[in-house]
């Protein structure tokens, strides 16, 4: 899948004097149209805040005025993740961001308490969820953002994974994407008391858009 960067324009845009559609943290993604013959036709540009679908598009275009730096591209079918605002016209997305990450927000990050650890952290996931893990995100508890996604495939039941983390905090969220469109939220882990965490829909149960 190309990624999303890729197919976005890039261009020191002038989004004119009109009031943005929307300013904060969202994030988007490209959802390409499958079909049998080539050519298929161009998918749709979503936009999630708050794990809610607040808009789509058939076209976007980022004005870096605002941006310092370089805009972090995400990987092959990746959402990027944008702080700023956007202008939406006609099925065309403007975004004129003040910071962009790959991946998603996290809505309700936490403080990271006093444990931390100096040197790397292994987390091993287990999954009991009784669907295929689509994908996995760990981030310590009071980052802001999930960060970039850490499978490299599917990950299938009763399977297992070891993730390597940096020194740092002790306490993590993780994120694990399940096939059927819910996530699961597992909050506040305590990796270096218990590296071993399973994922068997116990955890924060909630809706996935992309």
């Amino acid at each position: 899948m190309t990624p999303l960067l890729a197919l976005i324009s890039l261009a020191a845009l002038s989004a004119g004097a009109e009031a943005p559609t929307y300013e904060g943290r969202f994030t988007v993604s490209y959802q390409p149209v499958y079909c049998v013959r080539a050519p298929c036709p161009p998918g749709n540009f979503t936009v999630v805040a708050g794990n809610v679908r607040i808009a789509t598009a058939k076209s976007v275009e980022i004005d870096g005025s605002a941006l310092a730096g370089k805009p972090a591209a995400g990987g092959p079918g990746e959402p990027v993740s944008y702080e700023g605002a956007y202008w939406l016209r006609d099925g065309k997305l403007t975004i004129r961001p003040t910071r962009v990450l790959p991946g998603t927000w996290k809505d309700e990050p936490a403080p990271d308490g006093d444990a931390a650890s100096e040197t790397p952290i292994k987390l091993t996931l287990v999954n009991k969820t009784g669907d295929v893990i689509r994908g996995v995100y760990a981030a310590p508890a009071g980052a802001d953002h999930w960060g970039a996604e850490r499978l490299t495939d599917n990950l299938p039941i009763k399977g297992r994974i070891d993730i390597s983390l940096p020194a740092g905090p002790c306490l993590y969220d993780i994120r694990i994407v399940l096939g059927d469109r819910p996530a699961e939220e597992i909050r506040r882990e305590d990796l270096c008391r218990r590296s071993v965490v399973t994922a068997d829909r116990t955890g924060r149960l909630i809706e996935r858009v992309e």
